[in-house]
């Protein structure tokens, strides 16, 4: 397993953790000029960010 295959996938750990601590979490974070949360979005991006890093980690020769 290679140098980059490691971080890649810790990326993706660490991506899919903070998501779900995001989305799980009684904290809200508030815009103050339109008073809407962040923690929803910010929980969707990581997430999304989750997904890149486990698709760099597994290329389609270990299918």
């Amino acid at each position: 397993m290679s140098f980059f295959r490691i971080c890649a996938s810790t990326f993706f750990g660490l991506g899919v953790v903070v998501g779900i601590l995001l989305f799980i979490s009684e904290q809200e974070y508030i815009i103050p000029a339109s008073g809407q949360s962040l923690s929803l979005p910010c929980a969707f991006a990581f997430w999304t960010l989750a997904v890149i890093f486990w698709a760099v980690a597994h290329d389609e020769n270990d299918t």
